[in-house]
């Protein structure tokens, strides 16, 4: 069941309904391209108080994906946790029936859907992490970086970290926190992935990369306790 809410109405915090999913849009009239809309979907933690700041988890979804789905498997994590979860959706659709990949506003449309959240729900600023898995993990490095100071951590499913994600400026990146998980059977190379891994632990990051055994790209097919303890890293509880 969705609910919609308005997301236009000012900067306050609002109470909010946690035991539904809502859902946004936004419409941005100079985007690149045909497709001027943004959809997201969002959910609040069962004890959600908008006198309390909170931990704010953004999730992005691979190729010939959905946010809805991916909101679905983050969920429960970011309600045990106690986390505002967050899933944009891709702006392009994709060959498949409900899917949607990320085109040239992706990065605008992401920090955009999170700036209305921030308008409306109560979020502590100094942590705030961004997931993605495959074209979304790629995303996640690339705006992580790019924005250090928003983001107090990043998990990336399935991409290599290549060096042409990593900042001239290592050390304006220092104080990220980076999680890495790759699929054990995947054809990619990863020799990039561990040479900028050592640039960025010279860097200062903390890092945990870990290998699954059968990690599908677009959706990760984890189990909950182990997507917490990813979060739980992010966010400095182990």
């Amino acid at each position: 069941m969705l609910s919609y809410i308005l997301v236009d109405c000012g900067n306050h915090y609002q109470s909010i309904d946690p035991k539904p999913v809502h859902t946004g849009m936004i419409e941005i009239k100079d985007y690149v391209g045909p497709n001027k809309v943004v959809n997201f979907f969002f959910s609040v933690p069962k004890t959600y108080n908008p006198a309390q700041r909170w931990p704010f988890i953004v999730v992005l979804h691979g190729k010939d994906s959905n946010a809805a789905d991916f909101l679905d498997v983050w969920r429960p994590v970011a309600d045990s946790l106690g986390f505002v979860l967050l899933a944009p959706q891709g702006e392009e659709l994709a060959q498949w029936e409900l899917s949607y990949n990320w085109g040239k506003n992706a990065e605008r449309s992401i920090l955009k859907c999170m700036d209305v959240i921030k308008k409306h729900v109560n979020i502590d600023s100094q942590r705030v992490y961004l997931v993605g898995s495959s074209t979304g993990g790629e995303l996640t490095y690339k705006i992580g970086f790019e924005y250090p100071k928003i983001f107090r951590g990043l998990a990336s499913f399935g991409p290599s970290l290549k060096g042409e994600y990593i900042p001239t400026a290592t050390k304006s990146i220092s104080r990220l926190r980076l999680f890495i998980g790759v699929g054990k059977l995947e054809d990619e190379d990863w020799s990039e992935t561990s040479f900028s891994v050592n640039i960025l632990k010279k860097a200062g990051l903390n890092i945990t990369y870990k290998e699954y055994e059968n990690l599908e790209a677009n959706l990760p097919n984890l189990k909950k306790e182990q997507l917490e303890q990813v979060l739980m890293f992010l966010d400095e509880r182990i």
